[in-house]
């Protein structure tokens, strides 16, 4: 696992409103990768990146998943990594038990579509949402806290040392300028 393969992934996310499937081991893979970087002193730097770009990836990722179950009243039909899934099976329980219905076995529930790369067609997560990602942006890290970015509708942030956001490249381009953050893949 590279730190482009966990920046395609959550760049991925972050432009789509569909939910994408990862296999069920892909949060391992990737904490055993940050672990390996933590070792070599020279990698730290790296290994924190992957770590707060993961945490943001786990959280976004829950986020869509749970207004899916909340939208169609079960699980999107992909492929879902286990932490994803003890988190879902947790919350579904819970609403059964809310509902009066009878509680289901962790695990249980639609089965998940293997994931296909090539040629995937996967369940929408949600409608488009209006002024959400109208604007040509790029991947950022944030290297030192900044206040909301207000323009025209938009308002994102807060954002703290680390954060990993999705903002304007007109933005990105000022404040990459003043050292408060670093375009990443390149933009």
């Amino acid at each position: 696992m590279s730190v482009s393969e966990l920046t395609a992934a959550l760049l991925k996310e972050l432009l789509s409103d569909e939910i994408d499937g990862l296999s069920r081991d892909y949060y391992k893979r990737v904490i055993e990768k940050m672990r390996e970087l933590e070792e070599k002193a020279e990698l730290r730097g790296e290994a924190e990146f992957i770590r707060n770009t993961l945490r943001y990836l786990y959280l976004y990722r829950l986020e869509k998943e749970i207004s899916y179950l909340r939208r169609h009243g079960e699980l999107p039909r992909v492929e879902l990594p286990e932490e994803e899934m003890r988190v879902l099976d947790q919350v579904r329980n819970i609403i059964s038990i809310i509902s009066g219905e009878e509680a289901e076995e962790e695990g249980e529930g639609p089965e998940p579509v293997p994931h296909e790369p090539a040629g995937e067609t996967v369940v929408p997560a949600s409608k488009p949402r209006k002024g959400r990602r109208d604007y040509e942006g790029t991947l950022v890290v944030f290297l030192q806290p900044h206040p909301k970015i207000l323009d025209k509708g938009l308002a994102i942030g807060p954002f703290a040392k680390g954060d990993i956001a999705y903002i304007p490249k007109k933005f990105a381009r000022e404040l990459e300028e003043k050292g408060i953050v670093e375009v990443l893949g390149g933009d």
